[in-house]
């Protein structure tokens, strides 16, 4: 290969991946977090001021207990200020 052909295949190479990555994000934002019923351990975020999604509960005979149990345990360990909230 010539090096004017070495380096159109790379640039090429970089723009496509550039638009993956950009594609792939702009998907991830919009992906739906677990189905509606299932349970979320959401955390408190002092810097924003909002609740993040943190632990997703599914599959379970009850998932509720089970976050909660998480919750309690997370709270003992670190004193982190969690809530279980269900998912619409």
């Amino acid at each position: 290969m010539t090096r004017k052909l070495t380096l159109f295949a790379v640039c090429a190479f970089e723009i496509a991946l550039i638009l993956f990555v950009v594609a792939w994000t702009a998907w991830a934002d919009s992906y739906p977090i677990g189905k509606k019923g299932d349970v979320i351990a959401e955390q408190w975020s002092q810097n924003r001021g909002e609740w993040d999604p943190v632990v997703l509960f599914f599959g379970y005979l009850d998932d509720w207990e089970i976050c909660e149990e998480y919750r309690k345990m997370v709270k003992q360990k670190s004193g982190t200020k969690m809530r279980c909230v269900i998912n619409r």
